[in-house]
């Protein structure tokens, strides 16, 4: 597996002034995809860990307006919900960042358009129901955005204008 330190291989490329490079945006992806599945596994403990709290904090910003937890956490179908929601979350990460390490790595071309086929679905749906559902869900569709930002934005940079003669120069 091609391991890539995320922020430092970003952070060096923006400061050679080349941020449209193929390691940044493996290395975006990546960073993107890992956020992904961090949100994932912080949804699944919240319900083990007294990291419930956060789980709250964000359905209080994800309904809006804010509910003051009107929502009840605790019921089982609830539990079950999140549950589901934190491991498709995981998986959804894992199976990007490997696509973005493997297919992506090798051909940006298929690779961005798988990547971009999965979240752009997940986007869509997830969206759609929030936006469909009572209680003030449209403001998750607007926090949808945030994720796929992760995912489309360096698939969709534009690549560098001479990137092929930069090298010769």
């Amino acid at each position: 597996m091609r391991s890539v330190v995320c922020g430092q291989t970003i952070a060096a490329n923006l400061n050679q002034g080349d941020d449209k490079t193929h390691e940044t945006r493996l290395a975006a992806l990546k960073f993107g995809s890992l956020t992904i599945i961090g949100f994932g596994l912080l949804t699944f403990l919240s319900l083990i860990t007294p990291l419930s709290v956060v789980l709250e904090l964000f359905l209080d910003i994800a309904v809006w307006p804010p509910a003051d937890r009107a929502y009840d956490i605790e019921t089982g179908s609830t539990r079950l919900l999140i549950a589901i929601v934190g491991g498709l979350c995981a998986g959804l990460g894992g199976l990007l960042y490997m696509i973005a390490d493997t297919v992506y790595h090798d051909d940006p071309k298929l690779g961005g358009k798988i990547m971009l086929v999965g979240i752009s679905s997940w986007f869509i749906v997830d969206s759609l129901g929030s936006a469909l559902s009572s209680g003030g869900g449209w403001f998750n569709a607007i926090l949808n955005l945030s994720f796929l930002a992760l995912i489309a934005l360096p698939i969709l940079w534009p690549k560098a204008k001479n990137a092929s003669s930069a090298g010769a120069a």
